[in-house]
């Protein structure tokens, strides 16, 4: 096993932002590096599989109408136990921390969610016309969008918000940088796109935000991250 904090995406996202957070927090956690996976469920497999000492894992949000799907899944897949159906929204989280409290290592981490809408440097609001993004990202914004921006846009399914934002920069830069990651094609034509991401994605990847707090939940909408420990790292 080594030593490390898995984590379900690309720099620049959410989760990332997490276990930045973590580190904050515990000293034990500072020193050990972040380690990408692909998504929450491939963290989790990961952590179970016991490839790495630490993960950082989102497992709650209200706005999603509580438990994060995509970790659900991906703790169903490694055979842990999950609170029974019908478990109140309220409780939820407090049933989940007794399940796993021999893994779980340090407080609840409380992340606000909070999305803003980027473009290249120099590009017009007014001539966006497609939104990239990751798919659970934007079913927590499309009220916060017509809200903020008054107007909707051709949504363009993305991998992950932080991806996004560094491939949008990196393409942005140098136009061959789809032959090394071809998803990022779907960023074109870079003067009508924009992605939707974390509101750090301008001062972290170079962009310019064109609009700010498009979440559906103004200051509301925060997501639980759970920091677990493999027993045998200790």
């Amino acid at each position: 096993m080594k030593p490390g904090i898995l984590y379900g995406g690309n720099y620049g996202s959410f989760s990332w932002k997490a276990v930045e957070l973590a580190q904050a927090q515990n000293s034990e956690l500072r020193g050990l590096p972040p380690i990408e996976s692909l998504d929450p469920p491939t963290a989790i497999k990961r952590f179970w599989n016991r490839e790495y000492s630490h993960a950082v894992i989102p497992v709650f949000n209200p706005t999603l109408g509580g438990p994060i799907p995509s970790a659900k899944s991906g703790f169903l897949e490694a055979g842990c136990p999950l609170p029974p159906e019908g478990t109140p929204l309220n409780e939820w989280v407090d049933v989940f921390i007794k399940l796993h409290q021999d893994e779980i290592f340090g407080e609840p981490l409380y992340l606000p969610i909070e999305f803003s809408i980027h473009a290249l440097p120099g590009v017009k609001p007014e001539n966006i016309t497609r939104l990239v993004a990751y798919s659970m990202a934007v079913d927590q914004c499309r009220k916060g969008i017509q809200r903020v921006v008054g107007r909707a846009f051709e949504e363009v399914p993305y991998s992950d918000t932080g991806k996004a934002a560094q491939d949008l920069s990196k393409f942005g830069a140098d136009p061959a940088y789809k032959i090394q990651e071809p998803e990022s094609a779907l960023l074109e034509p870079l003067s009508h796109t924009a992605i939707l991401g974390p509101a750090w994605c301008d001062k972290l990847f170079g962009l310019q935000t064109l609009w700010g707090g498009v979440q559906d939940l103004p200051g509301g909408n925060v997501t639980t991250f759970i920091v677990f420990r493999n027993l045998s790292s200790l």
